[in-house]
């Protein structure tokens, strides 16, 4: 038997991971949800034989709950953190590129993020029987939040660049439009 304690005080994450759990394809798991001191816990039961499999759903649950829940509210703390003297309306539009960058090729960069994020989940489940959810997504996700860092310092560089052209042609219209007509 082997069995997984996850530790989160987010309901937003409480909620996908039990809904998750609930519709996990594999046989003789049980889960619950209990509070204890600090966090609210789901413990995750398998009594089946193939511990890889159980690790491997399990992964794979965690991994896509970090990138489809998680991730844009970590580009917002990139973006906070790296770039602060851009305003709101700013980070805004930067954060959009973000996403235009990565549905540009969304299946590669989405392969490559899952991978490092599996990764790293699966070794960790491994070793160990309890995980802190958000000191896991800080401390032991480096390369993905490299990946992460990467896309942004690409969407703030085409929001620079798209930021001078728009300040060039409006320097050119105010010229133009300050010369005497000639014929």
């Amino acid at each position: 038997m082997k069995s997984i304690c996850i530790k989160t005080n987010d309901s937003n994450l409480l909620r996908y991971l039990l809904n998750e759990l609930k519709d996990i394809d594999l046989d003789n798991i049980c889960f619950s949800e209990n509070k204890f001191k600090c966090y609210k816990n789901v413990i995750i039961h398998y009594t089946g034989s193939d511990t890889s499999l159980f690790l491997s759903k399990i992964s794979s649950l965690l991994s896509f709950l970090v990138i489809d829940e998680l991730e844009e509210s970590l580009l917002k703390r990139i973006i906070i953190q790296n770039y602060f003297y851009f305003d709101a309306n700013e980070r805004n539009k930067i954060l959009s590129i973000c996403f235009d960058l990565m549905a540009e090729d969304l299946s590669y960069i989405f392969d490559k993020k899952f991978k490092i994020v599996y990764n790293n989940f699966y070794s960790f489940l491994s070793n160990n029987k309890a995980i802190v959810l958000n000191g896991f997504i800080n401390f032991r996700l480096k390369d993905y939040f490299n990946i992460l860092d990467d896309i942004v310092n690409e969407a703030v560089n085409t929001f620079i660049i798209e930021k001078e052209y728009l300040e060039f042609i409006s320097l050119l219209r105010l010229y133009i439009n300050a010369q005497a007509p000639r014929m």
